[in-house]
């Protein structure tokens, strides 16, 4: 896959691409230096699940289950309240609990614009999961070892009863042996039973130390220096990443909508004729070849020469229209240019400025208007005294002459019909330069008396449907179309 054609792309919507990184950027500014500072305080907690040794499935189960549990339990409503009530806030704080990834540990992380209140609120957060952790267990009622408890203090008296019923079983009836057996085996089976009691007891005070010491403090909130919110350099970072994204994807959504032309492919895609030309884009005021050293640009007009005049071609045009799509695509330079190439080439050329509206040969070649066209039209001159030369002896020069905008184009075309019927008799190429064919009806009467019509298009000024409607207004006429010429194009 070529990537030439996506940089081209965005090289030409570089402004757009750098129209939405400034305007997020200035969005991002805007939103980072207005927004309050946010402190984050942090406090990390263990959750001891297990005592130690030997851990089956079934342990790991759990200690998920209440690493979880913890977590909920420090965002729920009746914790968060009652840190508020504890710290005298009017709401309840904004906090973030995470489970630290193959750990015992929870993260416990509180924001606040107050960074001492920030570390409070962690802290005392944690304090309130400390306390509310036995309340987890045991429900609210009793807890396993209070109940042993009971029953050990009640069995407890039992046996001291059963003993002294039996000891004074023996000191007032000693020769009363059933009884005296019958005693001492209730005062042995109570015992027996306290002692396993008694066993449970101490089992379930061992088990609910252990679970007083389930969630303790590793470290306690420090009192934050820099604020956790904005962060400049993430706000930044992240925005020019998206808006630079943003810009891309806007570039390559109205490059598909855009039909302007920019390259020879797009042109012939568009006209279904050969490009034969494509000049360089020239960023200078030496538009002509005679002033222009870049070989660039005088490679183009001999390969457009080359294309246009095949060598000893019998049916090579003699008289050329140069027309364009629209104002402003260069039609007079590319018509001027055309000539002095030609006239490179040992063939006699006569450029005629047919635009009537807005003629530029005379510009272009810096010499006068006072006579021309119109005059030899009008019978006012002589073709030999309008024509004008320049530096060049085999080019000669017609310019449009006398302003003649009030006379219709049609009361002229006789006359001009017969000066093209006789150009060619003293000149190898006759080039006419003229309006846009689209909105000139005198371009569209003179692309009659015509062997060829050259249609000049822009780079990044002319669409692809004014281009394909210059060439439909051709479709009917005798003269044949010679090609396109893409003018200004990006090399």
């Amino acid at each position: 896959m070529e990537l030439k054609p996506y940089l081209t792309i965005l090289w030409r919507k570089k402004r757009l691409i750098l129209t939405m990184v400034l305007i997020t950027m200035g969005i991002v500014s805007i939103g980072t230096f207005v927004s309050p500072p946010v402190y984050a305080a942090t406090t990390i907690l263990r959750v001891a699940a297990s005592s130690g040794g030997s851990l089956s499935y079934t342990d790991f189960i759990y200690n998920d289950r209440l690493l979880n549990t913890y977590t909920m339990l420090a965002v729920s409503g009746p914790v968060l309240d009652e840190v508020s009530q504890k710290l005298g806030l009017e709401t309840q704080p904004e906090v973030q609990v995470e489970i630290i990834v193959n750990t015992e540990l929870i993260r416990v992380t509180a924001e606040d614009p107050d960074p001492v209140r920030a570390q409070n609120i962690a802290n005392t957060l944690a304090e309130v999961l400390i306390i509310q952790s036995k309340e987890l267990y045991t429900g609210g009622g009793k807890s396993t070892k209070e109940i042993l408890a009971e029953q050990v203090a009640q069995l407890g008296a039992e046996l001291e009863q059963a003993r002294s019923e039996y000891e004074q079983l023996v000191a007032q009836s000693p020769h009363e042996t059933e009884r005296i057996a019958a005693a001492s085996q209730v005062v042995e089976l109570k015992n027996e039973t306290y002692a396993a009691l008694l066993k449970q007891y101490e089992e379930a005070r061992l088990q609910e130390q252990i679970r007083a010491n389930t969630i303790t403090i590793i470290e306690p909130a420090k009192t934050p220096e820099a604020p956790a919110r904005p962060n400049l350099l993430i706000n930044f970072g992240l925005g020019f990443v998206l808006s630079l994204v943003a810009g891309v994807g806007l570039a390559f959504l109205f490059n598909y909508f855009d039909t302007t032309i920019y390259f020879a492919q797009e042109a012939e895609k568009w006209s279904g004729i050969p490009n034969i030309g494509e000049i360089p884009n020239e960023k200078g005021e030496r538009l002509l070849i005679t002033a222009n050293d870049d070989p660039m640009f005088r490679e183009a007009f001999r390969r457009l020469r080359m294309n246009l005049l095949a060598a000893n071609n019998p049916d090579e045009p003699r008289t050329i229209l140069v027309t364009g799509t629209g104002d402003k695509v260069g039609t007079s330079t590319i018509a001027a240019d055309l000539a002095l190439a030609i006239a490179h080439a040992g063939k006699k050329v006569a450029l005629v400025d047919c635009n009537l509206d807005f003629p530029q040969v005379h510009t272009l070649f810096d010499i006068p208007n006072e006579t021309g066209l119109t005059d030899v039209l009008t019978e006012q001159s002589s073709f030999s005294k309008a024509v004008q030369e320049i530096q060049n002896p085999t080019v000669k020069v017609l310019t449009r002459g006398a302003d003649e905008k009030d006379r219709d184009f049609w009361e002229l075309a006789p006359a001009l019909r017969t000066l093209l019927n006789y150009l060619p008799t003293n000149f190898e190429v006759v080039l006419i330069d003229s309006a846009p064919l689209l909105t000139s009806a005198g371009t569209a009467l003179l692309a009659e008396m015509v062997d060829g019509i050259l249609v000049v298009a822009r780079a990044g000024k002319t669409n692809g449907e004014a281009l394909r409607d210059t060439l439909k207004q051709t479709a009917n006429l005798p003269s044949r179309v010679l090609g396109t010429v893409l003018n200004r194009a990006v090399q």
